[in-house]
């Protein structure tokens, strides 16, 4: 069954480290004659009622894009799943799309596939034809509060909390580019 797109709210994850890109924040630096994320919301916004972004660093830049901007809400590093808990906190909606600031290529309709298993999957994820996307996921907002307790654990990686949740995953096969990240200066210079 697809879901409706009023149903669903998306968050776009920026608030890594940047740490190959030389400690600069992915989703601001300049792609193509404007910022990384923008390219990620051109692309997201058609397939979802509304984006929240996910940053711990350079807030008001983000809000400078006219999204409502979350900085992660749980004390400590938790990597995407604490920015995936925040959204999961203050989302006006049932579902959860999750997508990384550093896929400008995200396929177009990523929500749509994802929607499409039974409602009672709660977790879903893309699998790109030779691994899984773990961040590219939909969830049910009813999951947030075994998120915060799975967070609580040692183990926080998000394929963990996914495997956890039995997350369907949904075959991208036939657009694996799609899931192209850019992760250092040299994959941001050689995005065509």
């Amino acid at each position: 069954m697809k879901l409706d797109k009023s149903g669903v709210s998306a968050v776009i994850l920026a608030g890594g480290e940047g740490r190959r890109m030389g400690q600069r924040n992915k989703g601001l630096l300049p792609l193509q004659g404007r910022a990384m994320i923008q390219h990620v919301i051109n692309r997201l916004r058609p397939q979802v009622s509304s984006i929240l972004i996910s940053a711990n660093q350079d807030l008001a830049d983000y809000r400078a894009l006219g999204y409502e901007v979350l900085p992660d809400q749980l004390p400590g590093t938790h990597g995407p799943l604490s920015g995936i808990y925040s959204a999961m906190t203050v989302a006006k909606s049932e579902w959860l799309a999750c997508v990384p600031c550093d896929m400008p290529q995200l396929p177009l309709d990523l929500v749509a596939r994802l929607s499409e298993a039974e409602p009672a999957i709660l977790a879903r994820v893309a699998h790109d034809g030779t691994r899984q996307q773990s961040v590219c996921c939909l969830l049910h907002v009813s999951l947030r509060d075994k998120l915060k307790s799975f967070l609580q654990g040692p183990h926080q990686a998000v394929y963990r909390f996914l495997a956890a949740q039995h997350a369907l995953e949904v075959d991208f096969a036939d657009q694996a580019g799609a899931f192209a990240n850019l992760n250092t200066p040299q994959e941001l210079k050689g995005f065509a």
